[in-house]
């Protein structure tokens, strides 16, 4: 794939996060935070299991967009299950920067661990993850 086409998903997962802040807080405002999040981790789960499909460049945009979607909207939920759960401010930055080490870790972890496995290793270990969140977002 060309650095182009990688330039094209990432920008398929970063306008959807994007897009997904405004109503995702607007949902948690109406049907609350913790029915936000697990939306989103399904989005995530959901978007993965799109890539892992694989079929050609189209589907992985669709399946990072779907994952952007579950991006935006778990910041948004998640900050805000911060926020209800006592988190004052040092606690809300903690949580926004926190959400920022995935994309270093990535940058890190996925080359190693693709040549050691596949191309798939990084989806189905996003998709893990992701449905792991469910525990503590379940608990708050």
């Amino acid at each position: 794939m060309s650095l182009a086409g990688v330039g094209l998903l990432t920008t398929a997962l970063f306008v959807t996060h994007l897009a997904v802040q405004l109503p995702a807080g607007r949902g948690a405002d109406r049907f609350g935070s913790q029915s936000v999040a697990l939306f989103a981790i399904a989005a995530a789960v959901a978007g993965n299991a799109v890539l892992l499909v694989g079929g050609g460049f189209g589907v992985a945009l669709l399946g990072r967009a779907i994952v952007g979607v579950g991006s935006g909207a778990a910041f948004v939920a998640g900050l805000d299950l911060v926020r209800a759960g006592g988190g004052g401010p040092a606690l809300q930055g903690l949580y926004g920067g926190a959400t920022m080490t995935g994309g270093g870790l990535a940058l890190m972890i996925v080359p190693p661990l693709t040549d050691a496995t596949s191309w798939r290793a990084p989806y189905w270990t996003a998709a893990a993850l992701a449905a792991a969140a469910a525990i503590p977002t379940l608990a708050a």
